[in-house]
């Protein structure tokens, strides 16, 4: 996913501002229980770019009665920044360890964390633990989640925050309820963030996001987003308000993205005699509404795959399948090659899975 826009930027605690092109690349990849992703960010200024990457992953362990484990780690680094920042670099890393129970149409969360970073005072060291749920219907999707953060800030003097002062702890505790609600073809996510820190300069802080996704075409959309974002003194973020618009590329909108999610079916027509071959064939059929291209291969085919003919999203070939059980495959869009959803599947002689076609 690729996000290009023009964003404003205030920093209300050096009452300061920065607006310029922006740029958000998001990738993310799943195999099984485990998930990879990563993201890069950048805002062109008038004082030159700013920017920050991180990677993420998360590997999931099925447990006893219905709970699951999460073992999760990220990393980040401060790439170049040319706006006001409590620190000129800045590194984080992040390890988690989360115990998950779906329940229904929802979940529960417990996870502790630990994380270690780097400023101008050196190494720093926090921890936290976090308690949420989760709970869908339909088309909108709720998340809360309570926050206890044990970490470290950095004190500076001067306007521009020239000198370096120290370190002082900080502990602090957070409380979060999100809103996502979504639609065919256009998205809108809601939250608020309420922070109560007995050492900061307010007793309770609060914050807030929200964003508005409208796709003009199943991978293209306008993005419209305002935040007001407390400080992150783990990931070394000033508090800031921020404006964007902007246009989302390479991204699914929800209709897409549930039809990539459903698995292809696939069925076979009546027999009809092809005279010059002297043999019965059939129309084998696949369906697979946002797939572009379709691939099949079985011993009807002598295991070498065919691309089948699109037709408003079922993909159609004629082959000699005569009555009794065929073996086969299906590939969408390049993928990895598997059984259609609506066929049993076995193992194959070459340690994969087949799927098995009875043709009567």
């Amino acid at each position: 996913m690729l996000e290009l826009g023009a964003s404003y930027v205030r920093f209300p605690q050096d009452d300061d501002h920065v607006i310029g092109p922006s740029l958000r690349w998001m990738v993310s990849r799943e195999r099984e229980r485990f998930a990879l992703s990563g993201s890069l960010t950048g805002l062109l200024a008038s004082g030159g770019a700013s920017g920050y990457a991180d990677a993420a992953s998360h590997w999931l362990v099925p447990l006893a009665g219905g709970w699951r484990g999460e073992i999760g780690s990220e990393v980040g680094a401060l790439l170049a920044s040319a706006t006001p920042s409590s620190s000129s670099y800045a590194s984080s890393s992040i390890a988690s360890l989360r115990l998950l129970r779906p329940i229904d149409r929802g979940g529960v969360w417990l996870r502790g964390s630990g994380n270690l970073s780097t400023r101008e005072a050196g190494v720093l060291w926090g921890r936290g633990v976090d308690v949420g749920g989760w709970w869908r219907r339909s088309s909108a999707q709720l998340l809360a989640s309570v926050t206890r953060e044990w970490s470290v800030a950095q004190l500076f003097t001067g306007p521009g925050r020239e000198g370096f002062v120290g370190v002082v702890p900080v502990h602090y505790t957070e409380g979060s309820l999100g809103v996502r609600l979504e639609r065919a073809s256009a998205t809108l996510e809601v939250s608020g963030t309420a922070r109560r820190d007995p050492e900061a300069e307010h007793l309770v802080e609060s914050g807030f996001s929200a964003a508005a996704t409208v796709w003009r075409t199943p991978t293209q959309a306008l993005v419209l987003s305002v935040a007001r974002q407390l400080p992150d003194f783990v990931r070394g973020a000033e508090a800031s308000n921020s404006f964007t618009l902007g246009i989302r590329l390479n991204e699914p909108s929800p209709a897409l993205a549930m039809a990539l999610r459903t698995p292809p079916t696939v069925d076979v027509a009546a027999a009809e005699v092809d005279a010059n071959a002297d043999s019965t064939r059939r129309t084998l059929r696949v369906r697979a509404p946002a797939a572009q291209r379709v691939e099949v291969m079985g011993d009807f085919t002598d295991w070498e795959p065919v691309t089948l003919s699109p037709t408003a999203g079922v993909f159609s070939g004629s082959f000699a399948l005569g009555p009794g059980t065929h073996r086969l495959v299906v590939r969408v869009d390049g993928g990895a090659w598997r059984p259609a959803a609506n066929t049993p599947a076995v193992d194959d002689d070459f340690g994969g899975r087949v799927g098995l076609l009875v043709v009567p």
